[in-house]
């Protein structure tokens, strides 16, 4: 990078947020390059000066002018209306003289996801707000045949059938593996997700309620089927109206994650007799900048609203009988605080209870644990007074996207102290007292930011430090940050476990190449028999295998399960180990509700030289084959479905997980890299 000598770049002093958040809504402002009119925004409603119940809360904010909702979003809500007009007719209905204490104002949590057009420190009173996701440019107008009303019977959580969703890129809709027959489709409906786009108008105010790309229902897919039109030619025509033309059309092209993982978990031959060839599936396709954007920041909003659109539907599909559902998730981001309090964590949480309230049934997400372990990503160390935290933070050449590093101090912040030294001599290091919540410091040339240190608000307290960094290449003319060693160091007065976390910026598989993932780096390396080289964290070394799984790890829901990948021991006929790459939990240095490993395991790789497992590609009768626990997950998920299927509903988590285990011996205690036990049945009709 060529820096001008007469431009003085310099750490400004400390600056208050302009607005709540975790600082990636921020950088997002500072670093665009186009004017960004509406944020995503998570929130609870609450009682508040303006409002003094719950109906009060979800009717004012439908009626709030900067608030944009989907269609889904707002029939979510009048779902829980229904369900408060129920509640307050069954206490009418008592007995004359009934003393008994009337129905709280606020039954229950209610959880809303919105676009928000104004400033977030605008938002009503009666909305608490829970995480800010991405911003976007523009809104799209909702087609009003979108709104379709719940049909609600009494929540009796009897139905039997169970329902397979997923929410991954890429998913094949038109594949003969998701059909019942060769002319119909299992897929209820599918979810098309792209980023808001302007409406013909190019005005966002006048719009009620707001579309994120297309829902197709089971009949628009039969129709496209009745055409007799190759499906490449039909998807081609699909993407072309949908999504920008500089990004990636998954379904274009030969394999989609996507594809592969809804066939691992609810594919089936349409004339077989497999017993998942009449389930019904949903199914949520997400934009493809959520994918390419792998730091997450992006994903987890996007999934979020995912699921809360599966659970609608679900009780759409079965008007509330209590069906059972399983979601297949296989995405994931790092960071966070890695336990029960990550966004993911407690909306996945909120979601789970929202559908047993409402219809009485059971919703069980079966999650990917994560593929970080050998990346470099994690440090931690318990820092002293003559024991500092020292890492190298090496940001690469000829990266296109901005890189994040999260540090975490739980406890107080007093006595804390961190410097940051830029890899450029030109730059005075930044070294300060561990700062307090609330507060920006930019690193600026001229107009452009190159970097900025917040401190935002810790749900356990005490401030966590985001380091966000700009690309190291671009194409425009917007800000360059050098790349090379960006040098760390926290030193502490007092005893205290600091945590170091890198985020994902990688370049995901088919994309156009940008991001180059950063990684740490500390002196003190030993030999690694698994890998065949130098490459195992010697003791001292704070870099650390431990703690690379998913931001949401830690969620405590027994209806959440997570999977990690493992594959088969050599000269151990039926025997399994942990695939390589896959996340390990914290067995050592953890912070109180931290992961402390996976749920279970199943197969992700079919041996140390063939690696992956091999499923559906994108068109019918095509294969493709794909590693990682992600391909572990739908496993389970189709174990479970058959599961569910065959005993005609849903038993209690521990019961079924056991059931889906077998005769597996289990573990003397959960392990860190399997789990409670490896699944060895491989349920899928398709030969491996």
């Amino acid at each position: 990078m060529s820096i001008p000598t007469h431009e003085r770049i310099v750490w400004s002093d400390a600056q208050p947020l302009p607005e709540p958040g975790d600082g990636y809504s921020h950088w997002e402002a500072a670093t665009k390059t186009e004017q960004l009119r509406a944020v995503m925004v998570f929130a609870e409603l609450r009682e508040s000066a303006s409002v003094t119940s719950l109906r009060d809360a979800i009717l004012a904010l439908q009626a709030e002018p900067m608030a944009r909702m989907q269609a889904s979003e707002l029939d979510a809500l009048d779902a829980e209306i229904a369900a408060l007009d129920e509640m307050a007719r069954g206490k009418g209905s008592s007995e004359a003289g009934d003393l008994s204490p009337p129905p709280p104002a606020f039954p229950w949590p209610v959880r809303v996801a919105v676009f928000w057009l104004g400033a977030l420190d605008e938002l009503p009173d009666y909305c608490r707000l829970i995480h800010v996701g991405p911003r976007v440019a523009r809104l799209n107008e909702a087609d009003p045949r979108d709104r379709d009303p719940i049909a609600r019977h009494a929540a009796t959580g009897r139905g039997t059938t169970p329902i397979i969703a997923a929410i991954d890129d890429g998913i094949g809709y038109l594949n003969a593996r998701f059909r019942r027959s060769l002319s119909e489709t299992r897929i209820e409906k599918i979810w098309l997700q792209s980023e808001p786009r302007g409406d013909t108008h190019g005005v966002v105010e006048p719009l009620p309620d707001v579309r994120i790309g297309q829902v197709l229902t089971r009949r628009d897919i039969d129709r496209e089927l009745a055409t007799g039109l190759d499906e490449d030619h039909l998807y081609r025509m699909r993407n072309a109206g949908l999504l920008p033309r500089d990004v990636r059309h998954s379904t274009d092209h030969r394999a989609a994650h996507g594809t592969h993982v809804l066939d691992l978990a609810a594919g089936a031959e349409c004339t077989g007799d497999d017993p998942l060839r009449d389930l019904p599936i949903l199914a949520v396709q997400l934009p493809p900048a959520a994918i390419a954007e792998t730091s997450g920041r992006k994903t987890e909003g996007y999934v979020a609203i995912g699921l809360r659109w599966i659970v609608t539907e679900a009780m759409r599909a079965s008007t509330c009988d209590g069906r059972p559902v399983v979601v297949n998730l296989s995405l994931g981001a790092l960071g966070g605080p890695g336990d029960e309090t990550a966004f993911l964590a407690e909306w996945c949480s909120s979601e789970i209870a929202r559908y047993e309230r409402l219809t009485g049934g059971r919703l069980q997400i079966v999650a990917a644990y994560g593929n970080a372990r050998l990346d470099q990503l994690v440090a931690r160390k318990e820092v002293c007074a003559d024991a500092p935290l020292a890492l190298d933070w090496r940001i690469q050449p000829d990266d296109r996207t901005a890189s994040f590093l999260e540090l975490r101090a739980p406890g107080g912040d007093a006595g804390k102290r961190v410097s940051v030294t830029v890899p450029d001599p030109r730059i005075a290091p930044l070294v300060l007292d561990w700062p307090d919540a609330g507060q920006v410091r930019l690193l600026q040339r001229g107009r452009h930011v190159i970097a900025a240190l917040y401190s935002v608000s810790a749900p356990a307290g005490g401030a966590c430090l985001v380091l966000a960094v700009a690309p190291t290449a671009r194409w425009d003319d917007g800000a360059l940050a050098p790349a090379g060693a960006w040098k760390l160091s926290v030193e502490s007065a007092a005893s205290a476990l600091v945590t170091a976390e890198v985020l994902r910026d990688d370049t995901p598989y088919g994309f156009r190449p940008r991001g180059r993932q950063s990684y740490l780096d500390a002196p003190g390396w030993d030999w690694d028999a698994e890998l065949g080289s130098n490459a195992a964290p010697a003791f001292g070394n704070p870099i650390s295998r431990q703690g690379t799984a998913v931001a949401y790890a830690g969620a405590t829901s027994a209806m959440l399960w997570f999977v990690s990948a493992a594959g088969p021991a050599t000269g151990q006929p039926g025997a399994h180990i942990a695939s390589r790459y896959s996340a390990e939990g914290i067995s050592s240095l953890g912070r109180p509700g931290q992961s402390v490993g996976p749920t279970l395991s199943a197969r992700g790789d079919d041996g140390v030289f063939l690696t992956g497992q091999r499923a559906s590609g994108v068109l019918t009768g095509s294969v493709a084959r794909f590693s990682g626990t992600s391909v572990a997950a739908p496993r389970v998920s189709r174990a479970l479905a058959t599961l569910w299927a065959r005993q005609g509903g849903s038993g209690d988590p521990e019961a079924d997980l056991m059931a889906i285990l077998g005769d597996t011996p289990p573990l003397p205690r959960p392990d860190p890299r399997l789990g409670r036990g490896t699944l060895h049945d491989h349920p899928h009709s398709r030969s491996a």
